[in-house]
């Protein structure tokens, strides 16, 4: 794959890594700061944790070179799942008030009331947030499978052409 392309692919794997570390901290801000809070955010910090963990796997074999260039293309596409990913990423993060975060070093009080006037305004968002959720996970999962196949075709090859590192200085 030639560098442009996978710098592309490496910055856009590094924005889902970043936005995904933010809407992680909004979530653990509001479930702390609110009793009772949605089960939604509970559901969305889930999610997002398990597709950051995805990401960096990635990020990482992507720098190392293991991933197949044609597997990253396709992954990578403007309609791929990794942009599919960035996106609803990004339309989720809108949902959240942007000031939360730097809330953290605001007064307590102050900042149980941010959170409750946010907790209040979420029904009105619940809906949107579980269609991104949804493309989300759906986009995580095509990744996923994607890289296990990958190397599930990868270890059947080995015992056949030799050693790992053979196997990848041959494909």
């Amino acid at each position: 794959m030639p560098v442009v392309e996978t710098l592309g692919v490496v910055g856009s794997i590094i924005t889902i890594i970043q936005i995904s570390k933010t809407i992680i901290s909004l979530c653990q801000f509001y479930i702390d700061a609110v009793n009772g809070a949605s089960s939604d955010l509970r559901v969305i910090l889930i999610e997002v944790s398990t597709l950051k963990g995805i990401a960096q796997s990635l990020q990482y074999l992507t720098q190392r070179e293991v991933v197949d260039s044609a597997l990253l293309n396709q992954l990578a596409a403007v309609t791929g799942p990794i942009e599919g990913c960035k996106k609803a990423l990004n339309e989720l993060e809108t949902l959240f008030p942007p000031a939360a975060v730097s809330i953290n070093s605001q007064r307590s009080k102050r900042r149980k009331l941010d959170a409750a006037v946010a907790t209040l305004a979420w029904p009105l968002k619940r809906g949107k947030a579980k269609k991104l959720l949804q493309e989300i996970i759906q986009h995580k999962t095509t990744i996923n499978v994607a890289l296990t196949a990958e190397f599930v075709y990868a270890l059947i090859l080995c015992p056949l052409v030799g050693s790992w590192s053979d196997f990848i200085a041959t494909t």
